[in-house]
Protein backbone atom coordinates (compact mmCIF):
# COMPACT_ATOMS: atom_id res chain seq x y z
CA UNK A 1 0.00 0.00 0.00
CA UNK A 2 1.23 3.51 -0.66
CA UNK A 3 -0.31 6.46 0.93
CA UNK A 4 1.06 10.02 -0.81
CA UNK A 5 0.35 13.38 1.04
CA UNK A 6 1.48 16.16 -0.01
CA UNK A 7 0.56 20.31 0.57
CA UNK A 8 -1.18 21.50 -2.74
CA UNK A 9 -3.13 24.67 -3.46
CA UNK A 10 -5.99 22.16 -5.47
CA UNK A 11 -6.75 18.96 -6.92
CA UNK A 12 -4.79 19.71 -10.08
CA UNK A 13 -1.71 20.89 -8.20
CA UNK A 14 -1.77 17.71 -6.21
CA UNK A 15 -2.59 15.39 -9.94
CA UNK A 16 0.61 16.96 -10.95
CA UNK A 17 2.39 16.32 -7.46
CA UNK A 18 1.30 12.57 -8.00
CA UNK A 19 2.09 11.87 -11.82
CA UNK A 20 5.28 13.07 -11.12
CA UNK A 21 5.83 10.29 -8.80
CA UNK A 22 7.87 6.66 -10.21
CA UNK A 23 8.36 3.61 -10.13
CA UNK A 24 11.52 2.09 -8.77
CA UNK A 25 12.61 -1.22 -7.21
CA UNK A 26 12.47 -2.41 -3.82
CA UNK A 27 16.12 -1.89 -3.02
CA UNK A 28 16.27 2.20 -4.42
CA UNK A 29 12.53 2.94 -2.33
CA UNK A 30 14.36 1.57 0.83
CA UNK A 31 17.80 3.61 0.18
CA UNK A 32 15.31 6.61 -0.04
CA UNK A 33 13.58 5.69 3.17
CA UNK A 34 14.35 8.26 6.33
CA UNK A 35 16.77 6.82 8.84
CA UNK A 36 14.67 6.21 11.54
CA UNK A 37 12.64 3.55 9.38
CA UNK A 38 13.12 -0.01 10.51
CA UNK A 39 14.75 -2.05 7.36
CA UNK A 40 13.95 -5.73 6.53
CA UNK A 41 17.60 -6.88 7.99
CA UNK A 42 17.44 -4.83 10.73
CA UNK A 43 14.22 -5.77 12.18
CA UNK A 44 14.98 -8.70 14.70
CA UNK A 45 18.17 -7.28 16.33
CA UNK A 46 15.95 -3.83 16.41
CA UNK A 47 12.88 -5.72 18.32
CA UNK A 48 15.51 -7.87 20.72
CA UNK A 49 17.21 -4.45 21.26
CA UNK A 50 13.50 -2.46 22.20
CA UNK A 51 12.86 -5.57 24.00
CA UNK A 52 15.55 -4.61 26.41
CA UNK A 53 14.56 -3.83 30.10
CA UNK A 54 11.30 -4.79 29.06
CA UNK A 55 9.62 -7.96 31.35
CA UNK A 56 8.15 -10.46 29.28
CA UNK A 57 4.86 -12.30 29.94
CA UNK A 58 4.99 -15.94 30.27
CA UNK A 59 4.89 -17.79 26.93
CA UNK A 60 5.56 -14.68 24.98
CA UNK A 61 7.05 -14.74 21.37
CA UNK A 62 9.07 -11.55 18.99
CA UNK A 63 6.54 -13.56 16.57
CA UNK A 64 3.70 -12.28 18.55
CA UNK A 65 4.59 -8.97 17.32
CA UNK A 66 1.77 -8.16 14.46
CA UNK A 67 2.72 -6.43 11.62
CA UNK A 68 6.42 -6.46 12.73
CA UNK A 69 7.45 -8.06 9.15
CA UNK A 70 6.17 -4.78 7.38
CA UNK A 71 9.05 -1.75 6.70
CA UNK A 72 8.22 1.18 9.71
CA UNK A 73 9.42 3.84 11.64
CA UNK A 74 11.02 3.18 14.84
CA UNK A 75 8.31 4.55 16.81
CA UNK A 76 5.54 2.52 14.39
CA UNK A 77 7.99 -0.44 15.50
CA UNK A 78 8.27 0.50 19.24
CA UNK A 79 4.62 0.70 19.41
CA UNK A 80 3.41 -2.50 18.47
CA UNK A 81 6.41 -3.88 20.36
CA UNK A 82 5.40 -2.07 23.60
CA UNK A 83 1.87 -2.29 22.46
CA UNK A 84 1.73 -6.34 22.14
CA UNK A 85 4.13 -7.08 25.53
CA UNK A 86 1.44 -5.00 27.31
CA UNK A 87 -1.10 -6.17 25.60
CA UNK A 88 -0.54 -9.69 26.88
CA UNK A 89 0.15 -8.22 30.65
CA UNK A 90 -3.01 -6.85 30.40
CA UNK A 91 -4.94 -10.17 28.93
CA UNK A 92 -3.18 -12.15 31.42
CA UNK A 93 -4.32 -9.89 34.71
CA UNK A 94 -8.04 -9.84 33.25
CA UNK A 95 -7.96 -13.15 33.34
CA UNK A 96 -6.18 -13.58 36.43
CA UNK A 97 -8.91 -11.17 37.93
CA UNK A 98 -11.74 -13.38 36.19
CA UNK A 99 -9.86 -16.67 37.77
CA UNK A 100 -9.57 -14.61 41.63
CA UNK A 101 -5.97 -15.55 41.31
CA UNK A 102 -3.92 -12.78 43.09
CA UNK A 103 -0.73 -14.49 42.68
CA UNK A 104 -1.02 -13.71 38.76
CA UNK A 105 -2.95 -10.79 38.81
CA UNK A 106 -0.10 -8.98 41.24
CA UNK A 107 2.69 -10.22 38.67
CA UNK A 108 0.74 -8.39 35.73
CA UNK A 109 0.86 -5.19 37.94
CA UNK A 110 3.98 -5.58 38.79
CA UNK A 111 4.98 -5.79 35.37
CA UNK A 112 3.30 -3.30 34.10
CA UNK A 113 4.33 -0.71 37.18
CA UNK A 114 7.46 -0.89 35.31
CA UNK A 115 6.47 0.61 31.76
CA UNK A 116 7.54 3.71 32.94
CA UNK A 117 11.44 2.42 32.95
CA UNK A 118 11.22 0.94 29.32
CA UNK A 119 14.03 2.27 27.07
CA UNK A 120 11.38 1.59 23.86
CA UNK A 121 8.49 3.91 25.69
CA UNK A 122 11.17 6.70 26.84
CA UNK A 123 12.21 7.02 22.95
CA UNK A 124 8.55 7.06 22.09
CA UNK A 125 7.75 9.23 24.18
CA UNK A 126 9.74 12.30 22.53
CA UNK A 127 7.52 11.94 18.89
CA UNK A 128 3.68 11.00 20.22
CA UNK A 129 1.08 10.07 22.73
CA UNK A 130 1.33 6.63 22.88
CA UNK A 131 3.69 5.69 25.94
CA UNK A 132 1.27 8.33 28.14
CA UNK A 133 -1.71 5.62 27.42
CA UNK A 134 0.44 3.32 28.33
CA UNK A 135 1.21 4.38 31.34
CA UNK A 136 -3.00 5.67 32.35
CA UNK A 137 -3.94 2.17 31.67
CA UNK A 138 -0.82 0.34 33.68
CA UNK A 139 -1.86 2.97 36.75
CA UNK A 140 -5.10 1.72 36.41
CA UNK A 141 -4.42 -1.76 37.29
CA UNK A 142 -4.32 -1.93 40.69
CA UNK A 143 -8.30 -1.08 41.04
CA UNK A 144 -9.18 -2.22 37.98
CA UNK A 145 -11.08 1.23 37.10
CA UNK A 146 -10.25 3.34 33.77
CA UNK A 147 -12.19 6.76 34.43
CA UNK A 148 -15.11 5.37 36.74
CA UNK A 149 -15.89 2.11 34.75
CA UNK A 150 -14.51 -1.54 34.96
CA UNK A 151 -11.21 -1.26 32.66
CA UNK A 152 -11.39 -4.93 31.36
CA UNK A 153 -13.41 -3.79 28.07
CA UNK A 154 -11.20 -0.86 27.44
CA UNK A 155 -8.02 -3.33 27.93
CA UNK A 156 -9.37 -5.52 25.30
CA UNK A 157 -9.64 -2.60 23.14
CA UNK A 158 -6.21 -1.42 23.57
CA UNK A 159 -5.52 -5.43 22.81
CA UNK A 160 -7.00 -4.73 19.36
CA UNK A 161 -5.57 -1.30 18.56
CA UNK A 162 -2.67 -2.45 19.30
CA UNK A 163 -2.94 -4.78 16.51
CA UNK A 164 -2.95 -1.86 13.94
CA UNK A 165 -0.02 -0.43 15.02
Amino acid sequence: MLEFRAGAADVDAFKALLAALKRVDTDTWLSAMPPSVVKTPDRDSTIRQMLRGVPLPPGFEQEDIKGSELTKDRYQLGAAVAGTVACQWFRRWAEARSANDRAKEREAIAAMATSRGWPVLHEMEKQGGYPDVLYEFAAAMPSGEWYGRPMTGDVNLASAATAWA
